[in-house]
């Protein structure tokens, strides 16, 4: 399993290495590192998807506070199998395994992804009376209509703009983890720049005297950390503005509801969002979308000139 890891790190984004990592180092080699690769069956992959599944007591560091009770989701058991999987699938093109004894154990039913985003009305307040800083507005403008990740927008620099095509070229996301290639191949794309987007990172241009690469660097000219952004920026902009709180990945969702809502081709808005997939947005966005008429991001211009955006 760790060879099998070893020969993913390199085609995986930085974050996803390291959950991965502690994947294999804290659920799979605890409950498989003793057997055979050959002896594991299906119904020893059953039982280990059963424990995941099972609540589990988190001891405080603190005697003094009460034990802690956690259960993971679908989703982040799926994440597990998944792993389980491919390290198995290695096992199977090496000749160990006849066949993929994880491949015989379904995925768990999935809870939706909760699809929260904020109005066009709620957008404009946010970004008029929430953000006290021209470049936190100008940051925020990039994410409420680019469709990009939240560390995509971290990771643009000014190489990835092309003003002529008015194109922005997605190449790499940061996290917490550092800088690494985007989430899928799919990820790796080049996005239109739509009027308030060119606006914001032009304006962003005339003001960087800063010769750091990166278009919202930090103080230190490296790029932003997420959680400070977050807390230091997101949260108290929701608050002055007076709107309810989502996360910070709700502007990319806003961005996808926003653009169908407003008849915008679907394939174009996966495009924007890196899916390779029509099935996938329309799953996941179908009550937003009114029809399926097919246009080419002008309705999504006429609808921010129209509300002044």
């Amino acid at each position: 399993m760790r060879g099998w890891l070893e020969d993913k790190r390199a085609r995986i984004g930085t974050g996803t290495a390291y959950d991965w990592k502690r994947i294999v180092e804290g659920k799979l080699i605890p409950a498989f590192g003793e057997k055979l690769v050959s002896t594991i069956s299906p119904d020893d992959v059953d039982s280990f998807v059963a424990a995941l599944k099972r609540p589990q007591v988190i001891e405080p560091a603190n005697v003094d506070a009460p034990a802690k009770v956690r259960k993971l989701s679908n989703r982040r058991v799926n994440i597990i199998l998944n792993v389980l999987r491919q390290s198995l699938d290695r096992a199977v093109r090496k000749g160990w395994l006849k066949t993929n004894p994880a491949r015989a154990v379904d995925l768990l039913r999935e809870d939706k992804v909760q699809i929260d985003p904020l109005s066009l009305e709620e957008v404009k307040l946010l970004l008029s009376k929430g953000l006290q800083k021209d470049e936190d507005g100008r940051y925020f403008t990039v994410a409420f209509f680019s469709g990009l990740r939240p560390g995509e927008e971290i990771g643009l620099q000014w190489e990835d703009l092309d003003w002529h095509r008015k194109t922005i070229g997605v190449r790499r996301a940061v996290s917490r983890f550092g800088e690494g290639p985007t989430k899928t191949v799919g990820s790796t794309r080049d996005v239109d720049m739509l009027p308030p987007v060119e606006r914001a990172l032009r304006a962003q241009r005339g003001t960087s005297q800063d010769p750091s690469p990166w278009i919202f660097p930090n103080r230190d000219g490296g790029p932003l950390n997420m959680t400070n952004l977050r807390e230091r920026v997101w949260k108290p902009a929701l608050r002055r503005a007076g709107l309810r709180y989502r996360a910070m990945y709700q502007t990319r969702h806003t961005f996808a509801t926003v653009m169908l809502a407003a008849g915008e081709d679907i394939g174009w808005v996966a495009k924007q969002l890196g899916h390779t997939s029509l099935e996938m947005v329309i799953r996941r966005y179908h009550r937003f979308i009114p029809n399926l008429t097919r246009r080419d991001g002008s309705a999504a211009s006429r609808l921010l000139a129209d509300q002044g955006l």
